[in-house]
Parts: structure tokens; sequence; C-alpha cells
């Protein structure tokens, strides 16, 4: 039911940063917030945040570790909710087609029969 969390969110923020050189490696939940309309900030250190929020198109990611950039996307976020929010949609709807299992399942399917097509 983790639905709930995010549709009584207006913002979801993960700050993750980089602990001795690692990245967090995907950051699923930027995945779910997404997935439920939900505006996203995230950090550098998160690896979803390139491919899911299209390079900072579909969300904010500012640089980890800086404290005044994420005060200050959030208070931006907070100042202009209307268009926060409809971001997130078109984020959805990107996410739709790139991200969501029966897509990602395509097209895995596709590479591997090309594969085997080409090996034969």
């Amino acid at each position: 039911k983790v639905w709930r969390y995010y549709f009584s969110r207006d913002i979801y923020v993960l700050p993750s940063y980089f602990l001795g050189g690692e990245v967090e490696a995907w950051g699923l939940s930027i995945n779910e917030a997404v997935y439920y309309h939900v505006p996203v900030i995230t950090t550098d250190a998160v690896g979803a945040a390139v491919d899911v929020l299209n390079n900072g198109k579909y969300g904010a990611i500012v640089p980890e570790n800086n404290v005044d950039g994420l005060y200050t996307k959030l208070n931006e976020y907070c100042m202009d909710l209307t268009s926060v929010k409809q971001r997130a949609e078109e984020a959805f709807v990107y996410y739709s087609s790139h991200f969501l299992t029966s897509v990602v399942s395509e097209k895995i399917c596709k590479s591997f029969v090309k594969l085997i097509l080409n090996n034969a």
C-alpha cells in the first residue's frame, strides 16, 4: 500500500550523497514517485535521476552535498507547485513509455529474439 504515502505528498525528495565514492545504484523510490505523479527532487548521487528524470527534464537533480542547492530547489517547487505538478504529469508519461515493467520486458524480449535470429 505504498501508493498511499506517495499520493499524500506534494513533493518527493531523495537527498542521497556519495559514500566512499559509491553512488546509490538506482534509487527505486524515484521510479515509484514518478509512477504516482509526485514531483521529484534528488541528487546526482542517485542512478535513476539521469534516466528516469531524463537528465532533469522531469524532475530536479542537484549536486550531492549541496544543501543550499537542495533548499533552493525545494523552495522553487513550493512556490510554483502548479507548474511542478504539471511537470510530474509529463514525467509519468515519459516514465510509462520507457520504464514500466511491460515496456522493459518487451524491449528485452525483442533484443533476445534479434540476438537469436542473428546467431542462427
